[in-house]
């Protein structure tokens, strides 16, 4: 669970040189999508840091 959550921090895709959007999404420092759109939001919301 410890790992997840440290997936979903701006520190932790910050020093990949990622960066996530309002959409929920992920992409590189070339704007190349990493994870799909909803993929953090979705992960936020099974670890119970976001309602909806």
């Amino acid at each position: 669970m410890k790992a997840l959550q440290t997936v979903c921090t701006d520190e932790w895709l910050e020093k990949l040189g990622f960066q996530a959007n309002e959409l929920g999404q992920v992409k590189d420092e070339y704007g190349v999508e990493i994870l799909p759109r909803g993929f953090l939001t979705g992960l936020k919301k099974i670890l119970g840091e976001i309602d909806e």
